[in-house]
């Protein structure tokens, strides 16, 4: 290939990126797959475990993570260890699964059974806003929601919300088109050869 092919593939690459991430925050692709889920109140009482975790390592691609390694920061139900190693699991009935950067702070409900699913339904902690299926405005009301009988004093640096968990919508965004990117520009390299 000609170092003229590959610039206008590579802007190519480019171009497709900027539409992929302008579809990924545009409300008709968010509402693609937002199907029922289970109420706070079924997520609390059907859940094996419910727990608040650090991510400390995503295995496999950040984009598409095969599984994590999470320190265990409090259990809300259930019993755990101080470190939990699992596969990546399913978090909604639209098959999405667990996506989670490391160093990002969440709650998970493991084994919640749901419309024929076992889902993790999950809920991402940054800079003291909760994302996720029903999130309650606070740590405190999601947890109390869950089950949490002693709530933790979130006021004090000594919560996860004050690590500044890395798991911003942003870098999320910019992590998902970097892939594309990459899968793009790999495309592109086999149709060449």
């Amino acid at each position: 290939m000609t170092g003229r092919t590959q610039g206008i593939m590579s802007r190519l690459a480019g171009a497709m990126s900027a539409v992929a991430l302008v579809a990924m925050v545009s409300p008709t692709a968010a509402a693609a797959c937002s199907g029922p889920g289970p109420t706070l109140a079924k997520i609390a009482g059907d859940a094996r475990l419910i727990v608040l975790v650090r991510v400390d390592s995503v295995r496999g691609d950040a984009a598409y993570p095969s599984g994590y390694v999470f320190t265990v920061d409090r259990v809300v139900k259930g019993t755990a260890p101080a470190r939990i190693d699992v596969e990546n699991r399913v978090a909604s009935t639209c098959g999405d699964r667990v996506g989670l950067l490391k160093g990002s702070a969440a709650v998970l409900a493991f084994d919640v059974e749901f419309d024929g699913h076992t889902l993790t339904p999950y809920w991402v902690i940054e800079d003291g806003r909760i994302f996720g299926p029903s999130a309650p405005r606070t740590l405190d009301s999601l947890l109390g929601a869950l089950g949490a009988e002693d709530l933790p004093d979130t006021a004090t640096g000594g919560s996860v919300l004050g690590r500044g968990a890395a798991n911003d919508v942003s870098e999320l965004l910019a992590v998902s088109a970097l892939a594309f990117n990459r899968l793009v520009q790999t495309l592109f390299r086999l149709a060449a050869s």
